[in-house]
């Protein structure tokens, strides 16, 4: 919910790689509220404005919209994706993947 805010506020990428780097970087908790009232600030968003958004799951719909078509089109696992609406790419997988998916598609073939 809180990407789903900052992307409203015009900053989901700077807010998406605080957010991955405090994760994976820092070991951070960012199931914590501080934590993400910490990366919003120094995205330039209100925190406070972000608690109420958070609070009133505000974006709730748009997530649980996303679940619906992420279950639709088969999604399995993260990262997913998923190229020219119909060849799918599982999981953190080499270059090699990414281009024979795409050979693939300039073939015509589907997967």
């Amino acid at each position: 919910m809180a990407s789903e805010f900052a992307r409203d506020k015009g900053v989901f990428h700077d807010f998406h790689q605080r957010i991955f780097d405090a994760y994976f970087r820092a070991c951070e908790d960012i199931g914590k509220l501080e934590v993400l009232l910490s990366m919003a600030g120094q995205c330039g968003l209100d925190p406070d404005e972000l608690k109420t958004a958070l609070a009133d799951l505000r974006y709730m719909p748009r997530l649980e919209q996303a679940q619906r078509e992420g279950a639709k089109q088969g999604v399995t696992g993260t990262p997913t994706f998923i190229i020219n609406d119909t060849y799918k790419v599982v999981g953190a997988q080499p270059f090699e993947v990414f281009r024979n998916a795409l050979h693939k598609i300039s073939e015509g073939h589907v997967e």
